[in-house]
């Protein structure tokens, strides 16, 4: 009975790969999601019925393909940290280890992906809303990584800089897609100064001693 269940699990994942990467075709092929779901079942080779039961709304799917963007730069992020040796664990140390790490990511680059498969008609509001909840994708991997660095340091302080850091960086990518270019020629440089900000503010912020208790 087991190996039954298996299969049935491994053959229902083979056929949600399918229908994603399905979509992630049409997408490079459009340059933005304006397709169907008939469109993508065609594509997927599955029936519409199918792609429903995988994604029963347009919004299952965004954020589907956005785990699928981010992925990558979750993987280049958690392989160039292991490159950085983690030295003596000092604050400086560790901050040079994470942005160094962050900035050698394709973050920019994963950011217009995520907008370009966005309809043409969502409100700012809620282009918003969706890149915060895809970079959420991140908190963990910092997360992680923090707590390999910074052994012992207080899972609060830990979760505000996470938090700061995540926010801080989906913030920067709002200002930077309203800074009069369009998607597809957004220039890396022209992250480049968000993402410093980003940097500055955290780093002279986030992961300080706390004050001794006076009571």
């Amino acid at each position: 009975m087991m190996k039954i269940v298996d299969r049935r699990a491994a053959n229902r994942q083979r056929t949600h790969e399918a229908i994603l990467s399905a979509a992630q075709e049409l997408v490079r092929e459009r340059r933005q999601a304006d397709f169907s779901f008939e469109e993508l079942a065609t594509r997927a080779d599955v029936s519409r019925r199918t792609v429903f039961n995988h994604f029963p709304t347009r919004d299952d799917l965004t954020l589907a393909l956005c785990n699928d963007i981010l992925a990558a730069v979750i993987e280049d992020f958690r392989r160039c940290a292991m490159e950085v040796p983690v030295g003596d664990s000092s604050r400086d140390n560790y901050f040079d280890a994470i942005f160094t790490a962050l900035a050698a990511t394709d973050l920019p680059g994963a950011i217009r992906t995520i907008v370009r498969i966005l309809p043409e008609n969502e409100t700012d509001e809620r282009v918003s809303a969706i890149m915060h909840q895809a970079l959420t994708l991140l908190d963990g991997v910092i997360r992680s990584e923090t707590m390999r660095r910074l052994p012992g340091t207080d899972e609060f302080q830990v979760d505000l800089f996470v938090s700061a850091l995540v926010n801080g960086l989906a913030t920067a990518s709002e200002h930077w897609l309203k800074c009069g270019v369009e998607i597809d020629q957004a220039s890396d440089d022209d992250w480049q100064p968000y993402f410093h900000a980003v940097i500055t503010q955290l780093r002279h912020g986030h992961l300080t001693p706390a004050p001794p208790s006076t009571s």
